[in-house]
């Protein structure tokens, strides 16, 4: 992951700060800078784990989790069970993956995608917007997966 200058419209504080994100990539080192980034932005980290069993029994024995960043591919097996879950709890996701959008089936089609090679200003755009997503959502009594983009 590349150091880059963060968008012109994101804050410059610490924006994770008081958030807990999954993180499920089974690349050791794209793991570990997708962990770093969440620190850096004084985020506090789960996981990383690098199999869907592994980010299941995470979701299932976590007390909070706000957002969720998740590799699609994770071996041989898809993460959408792990999807599936966090849904039921009102998680928001961010899929990184190396495949494009028309790979992603239709029922997935509204999480927001991070290309691989991946760079952190991007992430940490998605990141943002996902947890004030998320906040106006709460305020709203709609569960964020029950809105799609467009």
């Amino acid at each position: 992951m590349r150091k880059s200058r963060l968008p012109e419209d994101a804050p410059q504080e610490f924006a994770l700060s008081g958030y807990t994100i999954l993180v499920v990539e089974d690349d050791y080192l794209q793991a570990s800078d997708l962990a770093d980034l969440v620190r850096a932005e004084r985020g506090h980290v789960i996981g990383p784990v690098p199999s869907l069993n592994e980010g299941l029994e995470l979701v299932r024995r976590a007390e909070a989790i706000h957002c969720a960043v998740l590799d699609i591919k994770l071996g041989e097996l898809l993460v959408y069970p792990l999807v599936e879950r966090l849904r039921q709890q009102s998680t928001p996701v961010i899929f990184i993956s190396g495949y494009d959008q028309s790979a992603i089936p239709e029922s997935f089609a509204a999480i927001p995608l991070c290309q691989k090679p991946i760079q952190a200003h991007e992430l940490r755009g998605f990141m943002v917007r996902a947890l004030a997503d998320r906040e106006s959502f709460r305020g709203a009594g709609v569960a964020p997966g029950d809105q799609r983009r467009s």
